[in-house]
């Protein structure tokens, strides 16, 4: 006997309950890291929220697409649109005033870690876009030299050469910060150079 109208419906539309659950438990997953990823390349938290709301929704219509891929798969895909929605951001976000600073909050002192990062996530934001864009992919999403000239879509040596003066100007602001004080540290070994 074959199968009626109604069955097949029924089954597309298990599937497509399916689709969703997967999307929203991917997304309730990773949404921390990719906001952390926006963060690094926006530079604001707020831009980097915004940033992620906007490719959630850009990935669930896309979703079918990728729903039968690996996990890892599914994770790449939405963080590289995250990627491309920050770059395409810049335009948008960059053309907004601001009226002023907000003023800083007096916080008593934390942990050692805490304070680097706050140091290291304030260098970062200094960096141009490009440079930001490359130590992002390179430490925090641990690609290549190669993989990153794609996404970018740049030469590789432009990879290079944007990691090297993106990590000399790290050095620079950051090294006597983190070399101050009583119980010196050197510079975190993320910032060491590309290999060649």
């Amino acid at each position: 006997m074959g199968t009626t109208g109604s069955q097949t419906a029924g089954t597309g539309g298990a599937a497509v309950l399916t689709d969703a659950m997967a999307f929203e438990e991917l997304a309730e997953t990773a949404r921390p890291a990719l906001v952390r990823v926006a963060c690094s390349v926006t530079g604001r938290r707020e831009d980097a929220e915004d940033a992620v709301q906007a490719s959630l929704l850009k990935a669930m219509a896309a979703w079918p697409r990728v729903a039968t891929q690996e996990r890892w798969r599914q994770q790449a895909y939405v963080r590289q649109i995250v990627v491309n929605t920050c770059r395409s951001g810049w335009r948008k976000w960059g053309a907004r005033v601001s009226v002023g600073e907000v003023p800083e909050v007096v916080q008593l002192q934390r942990t050692d870690l805490v304070d680097d990062r706050e140091i290291l996530r304030q260098a970062l934001s200094g960096l141009p876009e490009r440079q930001r864009q490359v130590l992002v992919l390179r430490y925090f999403e641990d690609l290549s030299e190669a993989e990153i000239a794609a996404r970018l879509g740049c030469a590789p040596g432009t990879v290079k050469s944007s990691a090297s003066r993106a990590l000399k100007a790290l050095r620079e602001s950051i090294g006597p910060e983190l070399t101050a004080g009583p119980g010196a540290r050197s510079a975190p070994t993320a910032l060491e150079p590309l290999s060649a």
